[in-house]
C-alpha cells in the first residue's frame, strides 16, 4: 500500500500474509511527488502512478519487477508536463484489455480538466531506458534542452481534457 506523508512524499507498506500484519514503511519517492498508486500489468510488473507536484508539473510513472521490493526510480518516466501549477496530480492507472496502460491525472483543481495518456509497455520501458528483452534495444534520453531534464519522457500526443458527466456517468471530451 503506498500511503501520503505529511512530508508529500509515498511510502510503501508491504503485508506478507495477506494484510494481517504490515512491515515498516518505505520511501518510494521524493517531496512533491504525490499522491500515487500502484496497479499490476498483465506480466506481472507493477507500475506505481504519481502527481509531480514540482517542475515541471504533471504526472510520472516507474515500474518494479520485483513485486514491490524495490522500484526503479533512477528510471522514472515523465508522463506528463503540462500543468501550469503545483496543485496536479492524482496520476492513476490502469492496464487496457488491449495492453495498453491509460493514465488519468488532473492539471490543476479549478481548472476541472482531467487528461488521460494512453501508452504501450514496450513505449514506457523504451522511455525509461529498460532493454527490450527480445532485442536488447533501449531508449536512454541524455536531458539536454527538454523541460523533463529530472528524468525520461514519453511525449504525449497532446493529451485530451474530458470532463466527467455525472448525469450520465461517462467522460465528455472536451472542456466545460
Amino acid at each position: 500500500a503506498e500511503v501520503r506523508t505529511p512530508a508529500n512524499t509515498l511510502v510503501q507498506y508491504v503485508s506478507d500474509d495477506l494484510g494481517r500484519t504490515w512491515g515498516a514503511p518505505t520511501a518510494v519517492t521524493q517531496p512533491g511527488q504525490i499522491p500515487g498508486s500502484a496497479f499490476q500489468l498483465a506480466d506481472g510488473t507493477l507500475m506505481l502512478t504519481w502527481g509531480n507536484r514540482r517542475p515541471p508539473y504533471g504526472a510520472m510513472a516507474m515500474i518494479s519487477t520485483n513485486g514491490g521490493k524495490s522500484w526503479n526510480y533512477d528510471n522514472r518516466v515523465s508522463l506528463a508536463w503540462d500543468s501550469t501549477d503545483p496543485a496536479c496530480g492524482y496520476a492513476f492507472g490502469a492496464q487496457a484489455g488491449d495492453g495498453s496502460i491509460v493514465v488519468t491525472y488532473y492539471e490543476h483543481a479549478w481548472s476541472g480538466n482531467v487528461y488521460a495518456i494512453r501508452f504501450t509497455e514496450e513505449q514506457f520501458l523504451a522511455a525509461a531506458g529498460v532493454p527490450d528483452p527480445s532485442t536488447g534495444a533501449g531508449f536512454f534520453w541524455d536531458g539536454s534542452g527538454d523541460p523533463t531534464a529530472h528524468g525520461f519522457a514519453i511525449a504525449p500526443a497532446s493529451p485530451t481534457p474530458f470532463q466527467f458527466d455525472a448525469e450520465n456517468g461517462s467522460p465528455q471530451p472536451g472542456v466545460a
